[in-house]
């Protein structure tokens, strides 16, 4: 009987399969871990109960006991403490390679840790290796392998993708020089030949059937797959085997090998776009990096198929063996799919000219967005297949006629670890044909538990730990492999970049100092500015479900945008409607965005880090056309590349409350903040100092002047004095004159920016005044040295935007011993206002004042008589909380300071 569901629809489904942007389900993950935790204490204690407890009541009371698990919690606080200094992949700000977990990938992951089964004998894991070989064949299956055909597919978990894409190359590599080593048996034991009669192999080059002994040696080591597989399924004698292993190129080295066969040293090609792991594995498998022969991709960041075909010719008329061709299939920056179907019929047409190269699809990122077309889920009820993010695919026509050719690939690398959302280190190998792994196999005595599902001896990893495997299979499960359930996550993600593409190409005003380009061009044959009258239609100002329900707004983001949800975007400068056209200054300044864009160690709130990004140089052997069609839209010239900032989509929830437009207005602000540092001219700033000095510290404010452009910031900056003396001297002549507020000067121009920046680490030299600094007002303390011990603000005043409605905008920040509130600067702010408040408010936590946070302030109700005169003021601020309701606090003002400015 179906269940009756209410509520299903995307964000209730997402609600249940994550951890959370703030692990809001830490309460069932806590539940069900302490399941786990008690069946694994269960497991140990049922196994040979008789057996004696070895940690005893009377160890844990003993010193030493509680000396080392004291420690044990000390240590655990420090860690902790420490990793909150950690990136929060789940956090809609997150535009990093890496999402959040899933929750039942979570709770898999930690409960198979309690066992630490080593996968790499089938006897010492005996459950969870058949756990990883399920995840193999659930994601062979969602790839398009048929899991009905023998052989079978075949497919096991990795660590990661550098793995996994090794392996594929290695086993391409085993497979393609395998006949040549048949060959060369034969002629040490002529009984071969006899096992091999009968088993020709066509040969389309030829139009006829041929024996391997009969072979050409340039024919023999252009086989396809499934022959040479079919060839060593017929020689299962061990006496044979090792006659046979003796002439195999991972027996006789690369030298000797093709010095024996007379051969040209073999290659492997691919765009110049693919993952680092290829020149790691030409270089661990002995071909040599030079031996790697990068193709340019085209306008969209995907393999030049007809400089691919090139290149095909040339080895074909050199006679250099091709050992494998890499596709693309979500590429590490740009996320671009490169032309699997135009891939495979190359493949067929030198196939028939006598070259053949087995294809490996690095799908690494791209591969679980093949369960957007998936229609399985047809166990699941009704109203869990009604979500309108069901309904259809954002996938552009092109991406989804590559993915149906993917079955055609005859080894694939998906990482469940990235768009599978599953714990680390998790990555999948799958082979189209499940015989290919025994081109791999090393057997060792101590290796073979007597059955073929010890997977170890065909990988490239021994020792490998299971509670990936786990975790992968338990949320495959969960949410599924189909339209239903990882289709609904993508397809969340991949609407959130596609609106994102949209933002980046509007996200300059008219009179605005920057243009902002996505590095994605628009498809042929649509205008630029057309597509932003588009986006003002349909796009801006609309919700992503509104966006959704709209069928004319679907289809437009369906045909424009990143092949997937990684979208790359340049800044460049601007002055009135004339664009710079200086390469190195652009990069200056994408560069500097970028590290406003990252997080270290150094960084005392890791929370002020307003959103993250990755990093890439877009250069002219890699992205040539790309590179020029990038270069016109920002009327740049010359020579060199183009530094880039990648914005990656993979939080579901970024389409909710209103998030895209938080995330495309905090990134216009950091560019207006870069813009300044880069181009403003040195001169002397100043700050307001209000409140009490704490520490040899003291909170100022930064004095603006929105007529002139240098000074058009508003920060807030905790000082400290280099000096205990001069802290001492600052007290005193503060006392003698009993002045709420002091003007501190620095005393060399420079660029706020800059000083700010550096001046954590690097004193600087400032003078102290009562009141304003003139001809008249000498300084009451000169030449001190002081260092920024924290800067809870720093932001350019966008001269733009109009002030909100007419309500009280404050920042409230402060430390363990001072509460203060500075009022937001606008372009029509005529006054510098902080308050001092007479202690902390009771409901905000410290954490949160000492990062500071935004807080609407207002008179209460009770303060208002009924003739609008007010009693006793009684002051309110708003805010948000950690959860994102709002909440309201009473405050009392001890200072209310203001300064014209």
């Amino acid at each position: 009987m179906e269940k009756n569901l209410t509520g299903v629809q995307g964000k209730e489904s997402l609600g249940s399969w994550f951890l959370g942007p703030k692990l809001e389900n830490l309460d069932i993950l806590q539940k069900l871990c302490e399941s786990a935790f008690a069946e694994a204490a269960n497991f140990r204690q049922c196994r040979h109960a008789e057996d004696l407890e070895c940690i005893t009541s009377d160890t844990k009371r003993s010193e030493t006991y509680t000396y080392y698990t004291e420690q044990l919690e000390k240590e655990l606080a420090i860690v902790c403490k420490d990793l909150k200094k950690s990136h929060n992949f789940a956090s809609i700000r997150n535009g990093l390679p890496q999402g959040d977990r899933t929750l039942p990938g979570v709770v898999g992951y930690l409960a198979a840790l309690l066992y630490t089964p080593n996968n790499i004998i089938g006897s010492h894991s005996p459950a969870v290796t058949q756990m990883e070989i399920e995840v193999g064949e659930q994601l062979c299956e969602m790839l398009g392998y048929d899991l009905k055909i023998t052989p079978k597919p075949w497919g096991h978990v990795t660590s990661c993708g550098s793995i996994s894409n090794i392996e594929a190359f290695w086993a391409a590599q085993n497979l393609k020089f395998y006949p040549l080593a048949v060959q060369k048996a034969i002629d040490d034991c002529p009984e071969i030949a006899d096992i091999m009669f009968g088993n020709k192999v066509y040969l389309p080059e030829k139009t006829l059937h041929q024996n391997i002994q009969d072979m050409s040696t340039w024919n023999a080591t252009n086989l396809d797959v499934d022959s040479i597989v079919n060839m060593a399924s017929n020689i299962r004698s061990d006496k044979y085997i090792k006659i046979i292993e003796k002439h195999k190129v991972s027996y006789l080295g690369w030298n000797r090998f093709l010095k024996t066969h007379g051969l040209n040293e073999p290659v492997i090609i691919g765009s110049g776009a693919c993952h680092y792991s290829l020149p790691k594995a030409a270089s661990l498998l002995g071909l040599g990096r030079d031996n790697i022969i990068r193709i340019k991709t085209d306008r969209n960041a995907r393999i030049d198929v007809q400089e691919l075909d090139k290149v095909l010719h040339d080895c074909l008329q050199r006679y250099v063996p091709v050992i494998t061709v890499i596709v693309n299939h979500g590429s590490t920056e740009f996320g671009a799919i490169d032309p699997l179907e135009e891939i495979v019929n190359l493949r067929n047409k030198y196939m028939d000219k006598g070259l053949y190269f087995s294809i490996h699809a690095d799908a690494a990122f791209g591969g679980y967005f093949a369960s957007m077309l998936r229609e399985d889920g047809e166990n699941l009820p009704n109203k869990l297949r009604s979500d309108d993010y069901c309904a259809h695919s954002l996938l552009s026509d092109y991406a989804k006629k590559q993915y149906s050719f993917l079955k055609q690939a005859d080894t694939i690398t998906v990482d469940p670890q990235k768009c599978g959302f599953t714990p680390l280190p998790t990555s999948v190998i799958c082979y189209r044909n499940g015989l290919m792994k025994h081109f791999n196999m090393l057997k060792t005595s101590y290796t073979d538990s007597g059955n073929d599902e010890s997977t170890g001896m065909f990988t490239l990893e021994g020792s490998r730990q299971s509670a990936s495997a786990v975790g992968a299979l338990m949320t495959h499960k969960v949410i599924g492999l189909h339209k239903y359930g990882y289709g609904r996550i993508l397809e969340h993600c991949l609407l959130g970049a596609k609106i994102m593409f949209c933002k980046w190409l509007t996200l300059a005003k008219e009179d605005d100092n920057f243009v902002c380009f996505p590095v994605k061009p628009l498809p042929t044959g649509i205008a630029l500015e057309s597509v932003k009258l588009f986006i003002k239609k349909y796009i801006e100002g609309k919700s992503a479900e509104k966006i959704r329900k709209n069928k004319t707004a679907m289809e437009f983001l369906k045909q424009i945008g990143p092949d997937l949800v990684k979208n790359p975007f340049v800044v460049n400068f601007k002055t009135g409607n004339a664009i710079n056209d200086d390469v190195g200054l652009c990069n200056k300044l994408n560069s500097e965005i970028f590290r406003r864009m990252t997080f270290t160690n150094k960084t005392e709130h890791n929370n002020r880090v307003p959103m993250t990004v990755f990093h890439t140089v877009i250069d002219e052997d890699t992205y040539p056309v790309m590179l020029d069609l990038l270069k016109e839209s920002l009327n740049l010239k010359g020579s060199g590349g183009l530094e880039a900032s990648i914005h990656i989509v993979l939080s579901p929830w970024l389409v909710y409350n209103n998030h895209i437009d938080m995330i495309s207005s905090t990134f216009r602000q950091i560019v207006l903040d870069t813009i300044g540092k880069i181009t403003d001219e040195p001169v002397l700033h100043s700050f307001m100092a209000v409140g009490n000095l704490s520490g040899n510290t003291v909170f100022c404010d930064y004095i603006t002047n929105l007529k002139i452009p240098s000074h058009q910031y508003q920060a807030v900056v905790k000082l400290r004095f280099f000096e205990e003396s001069d802290a001492e001297k600052y007290i005193q002549r503060k006392e003698q004159r009993a002045e709420s507020k002091v003007i501190i000067q620095i005393d060399t121009p420079e660029v706020l920016g800059k000083l700010l920046d550096n001046s954590k680490d690097v004193p600087f030299t400032v003078n102290f005044y009562f009141d304003v600094p003139s001809a008249q007002n000498r300084p009451f303390l000169s030449n001190v040295k002081v260092i920024a011990d924290d800067i809870p603000l720093y932001k350019h005043v966008d001269m733009t935007v109009e002030p909100s409605n007419g309500r009280h905008e404050y920042f409230l920040y402060g430390d363990e011993g001072r509460t203060q509130m500075s009022r937001k600067t606008s372009k029509i702010s005529d006054c510098l206002q902080v308050a001092v408040l007479e202690q902390k408010p009771n409901r905000i936590p410290l954490h949160l004042i000492e990062q500071g946070i935004d807080v609407s302030f207002f008179l209460s109700e009770k303060s208002k008589q009924k003739n609008g005169s007010v009693k006793k003021p009684e002051h309110i601020i708003q805010y948000q909380r950690a959860d994102g309701t709002l909440d309201t606090s009473m405050v009392n003002i001890y200072q209310n300071i203001r300064l014209q400015i």
